[in-house]
Formats: C-alpha cells, sequence, structure tokens
C-alpha cells in the first residue's frame, strides 16, 4: 500500500471519531440545550 491509501483511512478515522464526538442523541422527553458553533440557538 502507498502512503496515499494510509492517509485516506487515517483521514476517514479522524472525521468518523470527530462526527462521533459532536453528534449527540437526546433521550424521548428530554430537552438539551442546542448550540451551534458555541452560540445559544434553542431548547
Amino acid at each position: 500500500m502507498d502512503f496515499t491509501l494510509y492517509f485516506a483511512v487515517i483521514l476517514v478515522v479522524f472525521a468518523l471519531i470527530f462526527l462521533f464526538s459532536v453528534v449527540k442523541i437526546v433521550p424521548q422527553g428530554r430537552e438539551f440545550t442546542v448550540e451551534r458553533f458555541g452560540k445559544y440557538t434553542k431548547t
């Protein structure tokens, strides 16, 4: 395997880790504060 394939795999892994750390699943019946780029949006 060449360097480009290794780089692509590492990039995808970091993207998935970032995505799962940012997205939060809110249980039904609960309310969480929504922030976009640190700014309050809604509850």
